[in-house]
């Protein structure tokens, strides 16, 4: 299971995406400091800043696998 991810707010309801699925859930229930772009621990009790470090981690990875094999073609990654 992916951590799950507030996607956006819409006035007093948090669209989360859990595992690739939007849930709506009151912004009340969110726990303090959840914001857009947040990652929520599984049980929704508080904001998870190591999964946002691991997402930022694996994405920094892929782009230097993609830099590895750029070829100096019309663009550059």
């Amino acid at each position: 299971m992916t951590a799950p991810f507030v996607d956006r707010i819409e006035g007093e309801i948090a669209v989360l995406v859990i595992d690739g699925q939007e849930q709506r859930v009151p912004v009340a229930q969110l726990p303090p400091g959840a914001k857009e772009g947040a990652f929520l621990t599984p049980d929704l009790k508080a904001v998870d800043p190591q999964a946002a470090e691991a997402l930022k981690a694996e994405i920094q990875a892929r782009r230097d696998r993609l830099r590895e094999k750029d070829d100096d073609g019309d663009f550059s990654l």
